[in-house]
């Protein structure tokens, strides 16, 4: 699927009709590994283009900060519930975030 985004003004909207849970592999006593391939997902797509994350002063960088990781956390509620997928269905419920492997208790990157 190909996106085009115009205009300098961007404005990002995620609304879930559904709570995600965003803790590695889902956390408690349902806490189990998948034998599966791993992908880092750096797509336009999630590139927070919004602000400066840097350069603004410390509680200024914390608050886009975290709208950028919101942003990231839209993209893959995307991806698992309505991404086209080739067979015709949406979404790929399978995807999930991996902190054991980020080394983040969230399985997001770190750092920008």
């Amino acid at each position: 699927m190909r996106q085009t985004r115009t205009g300098a003004d961007v404005t990002l909207h995620c609304i879930a009709s559904r709570s995600v849970d965003v803790t590695p592999n889902g956390g408690g006593k349902n806490d189990e590994r998948f034998d599966s391939d791993v992908s880092l997902i750096n797509w336009p797509q999630n590139d927070y283009l919004l602000r400066n994350l840097f350069g603004e002063g410390p509680e200024a960088a914390e608050t886009h900060l975290q709208r950028a990781r919101q942003l990231s956390l839209c993209l893959l509620y995307w991806l698992q519930t309505e991404a086209p997928r080739p067979d015709g269905g949406m979404g790929f419920a399978g995807l999930r975030l991996r902190g054991d492997l980020m080394g983040s208790s969230d399985g997001l990157a770190k750092m920008p």
